[in-house]
């Protein structure tokens, strides 16, 4: 997901999407300079907040099932 208000640049789409360690799939890398010559936090912490409610969703899940 990417913060889209700011007219931000993506640095690029990945044709062929790599995995991080955890095994999050990242297919494009977000060109965050723009964000930061505009002095606004609203697309970190949007990004920060979104990856920090899936995981814990997730989290949630397996504690409900059990």
């Amino acid at each position: 997901m990417f913060g889209n208000q700011l007219k931000t640049v993506f640095g690029s789409v990945m044709p062929n999407p790599v995995k991080t360690e955890s095994g999050e799939t990242v297919d494009a890398i977000f060109g965050a300079k723009s964000v930061y010559d505009r002095i606004v936090n609203s697309a970190f912490i949007i990004g920060t907040t979104n990856s920090l409610l899936k995981t814990i969703s997730k989290r949630v899940v397996d504690i409900y099932r059990k």
